[in-house]
């Protein structure tokens, strides 16, 4: 029979030291060795702390929802990541870029679904839909707005997330066009 466990009941053991947790955050490590859910290690990141190229720009507290959310910004590239901490089991992932439209022809629609069309690590005809059938998501799709194309997915199984995050982002940014 499963039960729920207390913190004190937690091993201490399988708990990482603060310093393991910086260096395995910092080789994008997605916390496979720590607890998930309510019992996990939250992010004590800090307005100016560096970490992997990113600058962490602004961090505020959801009391309601229980979330940590850190904006952070690529240094070298301006890139803007919000990211959520907090207690859901899933694993999330979603990619935003801007595409206005200059017209009402449907262009960024149409590049959307072209993006879908195979990639430059992932040649086949459709990677999108092959790996719905095979992943283990919970949540998979695309969409484009009026003035964005947003690509999320997500789903509890860490290794699965990276492959998603592979399809995605060669997708993304190394499609087959």
């Amino acid at each position: 029979m499963l039960r729920k466990l207390n913190r004190a009941q937690l091993s201490t053991s399988a708990l990482l030291t603060p310093a393991e947790v910086a260096r395995q955050r910092e080789q994008h490590n997605l916390r496979d060795n720590m607890p998930r859910g309510r019992y996990r290690q939250t992010y004590s990141l800090k307005e100016g702390d560096k970490l992997s190229g990113f600058a962490v720009t602004q961090t505020t507290r959801l009391n309601d929802f229980d979330i940590n959310a850190f904006k952070l910004e690529h240094e070298a590239t301006g890139l803007k990541w919000l990211h959520l901490d907090c207690a859901d089991m899933d694993n999330v992932f979603a990619l935003m870029l801007r595409t206005p439209a200059d017209d009402h022809t449907g262009k960024p629609h149409i590049l959307e679904r072209l993006a879908q069309c195979g990639s430059h690590h992932y040649p086949v005809r459709d990677p999108f839909s092959n790996m719905g059938k095979r992943s283990l998501n919970t949540f998979m799709s695309a969409w484009t707005g009026s003035d964005f194309t947003m690509y999320p997915f997500s789903t509890q199984n860490a290794q699965d997330y990276r492959n998603l995050l592979s399809v995605y982002t060669d997708m993304a940014f190394k499609a087959n066009i």
